[in-house]
């Protein structure tokens, strides 16, 4: 059987059920072309399930990977998490699979383009994150208004700290204080053996502490130790608002990487994807402009 060129894959429940919404919103209008998408149901309603379906989205409940996880270790969410490296099995049939986190959304498509096609060679296609620091203004979705600021070293320093806690000082002491690969977003051939060094590597994980990032830990150890080849990615591909804030530029209304204005191609809401306006810089500087994160159709 010829298999199809692509899949575009997230994971929804109900309460990420309208984040979802503007992620697929946002790629048919970046996409050049339409594009298959898929959907892990982690807990969507039978409305939201045939919602999706009448888009021609294919939804598939992924339930435990693992024989040894059920609802008392983990919540159903978390079926995202271990189903992750396990996408080829529960939607066969394609010969390359792009996850994109349900909190995101597209704002151009050629980050994505360049993202699909460096994984053509059988390498990861990842972006490695980036802690630049935050100082911003922020509004909660009641109105109130808040400071929310994030330090890159005190990042860093608790980033290593959570890897110590739950793989020891061998491996904290190697990678603790290297920058996460985010598999929020990337690009893996169906045929890789990455994923099947990816699931053994998790299988381990999951027999540690519990850690609601289980799985880009493993990703990051099989990474780090040569198991997983790597195609970097451009910052633009995955854009974490929870690392950095994006500038806006008002001429072109876009989202911009700040430091040179190169139009972002996924804008990574993470934490800040519930907040109703962010003060982002302004794009070749003056006063801050208060906006939505959320993707405006």
């Amino acid at each position: 059987m010829t298999k199809q060129t692509r899949l575009i894959v997230t994971g929804l429940d109900s309460a990420y059920f309208d984040f979802g919404l503007d992620l697929i919103r946002s790629i048919a209008g970046a996409a050049p072309a339409p594009e298959r998408m898929g959907v892990l149901d982690l807990g969507l309603t039978p409305d939201e399930r045939a919602r999706l379906q009448a888009m021609n989205i294919t939804t598939v409940a992924p339930g435990w990977d693992y024989p040894f996880m059920n609802d008392e270790r983990a919540p159903r969410w978390f079926q995202a998490m271990t189903a992750r490296p396990h996408l080829p099995r529960h939607f066969p049939g394609f010969a390359t699979y792009v996850w994109i986190d349900a909190d995101a959304w597209i704002q151009d498509w050629a980050p994505v383009q360049t993202l699909i096609e460096a994984s053509e060679g059988g390498a990861l296609a990842i972006v490695e994150e980036r802690l630049v620091g935050i100082d911003a203004e922020i509004e909660d979705a009641d109105g109130t208004r808040r400071r929310f600021a994030l330090d890159p070293a005190q990042a860093t320093a608790q980033n290593e700290a959570d890897w110590r806690a739950v793989f020891g000082d061998p491996i904290a002491d190697a990678i603790g204080r290297l920058p996460y690969f985010n598999c929020g977003v990337f690009a893996l051939r169906g045929e890789s053996p990455a994923w099947s060094a990816w699931s053994r590597c998790l299988h381990d994980c999951l027999h540690r502490p519990f850690r609601k990032t289980a799985e880009q830990q493993a990703l990051n150890i099989c990474i780090r130790r040569g198991e997983i080849a790597v195609a970097p990615q451009d910052i633009a591909a995955n854009f974490l608002f929870t690392n950095e804030l994006p500038a806006y530029d008002e001429a072109r209304a876009r989202f911009v990487v700040p430091e040179d204005g190169r139009p972002i191609g996924v804008l990574h809401l993470c934490d800040l994807k519930r907040l109703r306006r962010i003060v982002f810089p302004r794009w070749g500087g003056g006063l801050g402009i208060r906006l939505s994160p959320r993707f405006r159709a």
